[in-house]
């Protein structure tokens, strides 16, 4: 027998189809002998033929190319339009008012102690206090926690009590002999008895006696509420002045 000599041709079938054992067509290749490719050439040789292959392949790459610039043309007037949506957004959308330092506002509070939640002090059935922000006026951990709140903004913050009215202060309690108007001095039980004393701005301090006995009495000069962690609940009522 005369042997024949085998080549490999890439021939892709129609349509892209797969193929009876599930691979893509367009990936076969069968083997093609010296006869059937000796068949094939003057076909492939044929001008119009060959003309036609390439007035179609043309045409196809045309269509592609129509498709692929009516895709850039959308994908851009898409980006234009989420470009300016998003400047005229930044233009009219208003950046809100905050309290800053040197601010005066006005604030609605309650306060209450940290450690049991009693409330010992409100202004919401009165008016607002007012104070220049960040100036010292009110207790350092309130001045805080005013800046940076907007008109109508309520806040809860707990305050320790170094930024409220400081630790207790055992060189405060002072022992005194009893003279002047406490010579006759003689504690009531279940009352508590105070003391005023002049203070270096001018006001008039009130502090208690904690103890006494025959001789002498012991005067608490700590604030009341030092060496306590506060509760403040702020509603900010307004920004007076800027």
């Amino acid at each position: 027998m005369k042997r024949q000599t085998v080549c490999q041709v890439r021939i892709p079938c129609s349509g892209g189809e797969s193929s009876s054992a599930g691979m893509p067509r367009h990936v076969l290749f069968r083997e093609l002998s010296r006869y059937e490719l000796s068949m094939i050439r003057p076909i492939m040789e044929h001008s119009s033929i060959i003309g036609s292959m390439q007035c179609s392949t043309m045409s196809v790459n045309s269509r592609n190319g129509k498709i692929r610039s009516s895709g850039r043309f959308f994908l851009v007037a898409t980006l234009i339009f989420l470009f300016t949506a998003l400047l005229v957004s930044g233009c009219t959308t208003q950046k809100a008012v905050v309290v800053a330092p040197n601010d005066t506002v006005k604030v609605h509070y309650t306060a209450s102690l940290a450690s049991s939640g009693q409330q010992f002090e409100s202004s919401l059935n009165g008016t607002p206090i007012e104070f220049v922000a960040g100036s010292g006026m009110v207790i350092k951990g309130f001045d805080n926690a005013v800046i940076g709140m907007s008109v109508g903004e309520n806040k809860t913050t707990t305050v320790p009590a170094d930024q409220a009215y400081g630790p207790k202060r055992q060189d405060l309690i002072i022992t005194t002999e009893k003279t002047g108007a406490l010579a006759d001095f003689e504690p009531q039980p279940g009352t508590i008895t105070y003391v005023t004393v002049p203070l270096p701005d001018g006001s008039v301090g009130r502090f208690p006696i904690i103890a006494s006995n025959e001789t002498t009495v012991t005067v608490d000069m700590n604030h009341p509420l030092a060496g306590q962690d506060l509760v403040f609940n702020i509603q900010l009522v307004d920004i007076v002045k800027k």
